[in-house]
């Protein structure tokens, strides 16, 4: 798998369109009034990855959902650290997601347990 580099033009409400693509960035970013886009080649069709996301939106009750996607297709959900698990918690609700469905089991539920044992006082 190699990288290539896209010239698109158009902005983020339109649809980009490439312009040019090159093996390297220094001659894409040459090409005035055009944004560079950095892109895998792949010599054969990659498999799908599967997402497994466990999530409670404020009041609403905990919701576990998976989703298939290629790779260029990450869930792109903010504070990712690790495809394989990864955890997040704001003011409105809090999220476990990954490609390891028993690693985002584990983090959703140590989480939990850390909050249990505050809430106890242990």
């Amino acid at each position: 798998m190699s990288k290539v580099y896209l010239v698109t033009v158009g902005d983020y409400s339109d649809m980009e369109v490439v312009q040019a693509a090159f093996t390297r960035r220094e001659d894409a970013e040459a090409i005035e009034g055009g944004d560079v886009i950095e892109a895998e080649v792949y010599d054969a069709l990659p498999q799908r990855k599967t997402w497994y996301c466990i999530q409670r939106l404020g009041l609403q009750p905990v919701a576990r959902w998976t989703v298939v996607k290629w790779p260029w297709e990450s869930l792109y959900f903010e504070h990712q650290k690790h495809e394989g698990w990864n955890y997040s918690k704001w003011s409105n609700g809090e999220r476990a997601w990954g490609t390891d469905q028993a690693a985002v089991e584990k983090t959703w539920k140590e989480q939990h347990a850390a909050q249990e044992a505050l809430e106890a006082g242990l």
